[in-house]
């Protein structure tokens, strides 16, 4: 009964939604794009969510992060081939 609810500090997140939100889906497999995407509309929500407690934030913001360093890139021959002609 004397439980007490506090909202979570969402800074850090915010961040970090900032930062991937603009990244091209193209670019990355879809095995990879489908849950990241998912992830960052979760964060999305649990940062526009005014109750949002601590616990919900660090969740959100964990799979977020750990989606992200899951993406892979599509593999690009040209990038190999200019670094080729730069050596």
């Amino acid at each position: 009964q004397k439980l007490e609810f506090f909202k979570g500090d969402k800074t850090s997140s915010k961040v970090f939604i900032d930062d991937v939100t603009g990244l091209d889906s193209s670019k990355y497999t879809q095995a990879t794009w489908a849950p990241f995407n998912e992830a960052l509309t979760v964060a999305n929500g649990v940062y526009e969510d005014k109750n949002a407690i601590q616990s919900e934030v660090n969740e959100a913001y964990t799979k977020l992060v750990t989606t992200f360093l899951n993406l892979i890139l599509i593999p690009d021959k040209s990038l190999l081939k200019d670094l080729i002609n730069q050596a």
